[in-house]
């Protein structure tokens, strides 16, 4: 009897870490993958600051309210975003794929869906559901970074997800939605398209 349980025990040992051993490998070839995801990063953290520092300078030196040229210049930064993401999406399909870069992708997927969805509805609805998603977005945007820190293994990523979460507080304690443009525009390239400089660079030396 004690041989058995042993046995189980060795069995159940031995499984736990090859399921160890599973994780580790897929969080080093997302590691190691993160080169191209991090051209990701960089696109839209610069795509998504443009039209935010557009209509603060609009706002603040020109005096010009949102309106109907904005939501285009917005598409346009959009349209410009996903043209880029399919063409490195394209990129990347033609390289070694794995586990843990589609995981790692399918994170960052799932929330520009999320994001673009928020952003028509906020479009189409009034001003205080616009300034609802100026709090959501950069809260959501801190999830995904949390999450992405645990797939490839660079805690310094949650750091980046705080930084993105007291950019929500800070956005909900401004009185004036003026000075939200500035702030996105130095949280994109800050918190955006820095990591993906750095996890670019990482890959690179992978």
């Amino acid at each position: 009897m004690n041989e058995e349980l042993t046995g189980q025990s060795v069995e159940q040992l031995s499984s736990a870490q090859q399921d160890l051993a599973i994780i580790k490998k897929m969080m080093l070839e997302a590691q190691n993958s993160a080169a191209l995801d991090g051209r990701f990063l960089i696109l839209w953290g610069v795509v998504l600051a443009l039209p935010q520092l557009y209509i603060f300078i609009r706002s603040s030196f020109l005096g010009v309210a949102a309106d109907a040229g904005s939501i285009v210049v917005w598409f346009v930064a959009l349209g410009i975003g996903i043209c880029g993401s399919i063409i490195l999406a394209y990129l990347q399909t033609r390289g070694a794929v794995n586990s843990g870069a589609r995981t790692y992708a399918s994170i960052w997927i799932g929330f520009c869906l999320t994001m673009c969805l928020l952003l028509i509805l906020a479009v189409s609805g009034n001003q205080e559901v616009l300034y609802s998603l100026a709090i959501v977005a950069p809260a959501m945007t801190g999830l995904a970074f949390f999450a992405t820190a645990a797939i490839i293994n660079l805690g310094w990523l949650r750091w980046i997800a705080l930084g993105w979460w007291l950019t929500a507080i800070l956005v909900a304690l401004l009185d004036s939605y003026i000075y939200v443009g500035l702030i996105y525009s130095l949280a994109y390239l800050s918190l955006m398209a820095g990591p993906g400089i750095a996890i670019a660079r990482l890959g690179n030396r992978a």
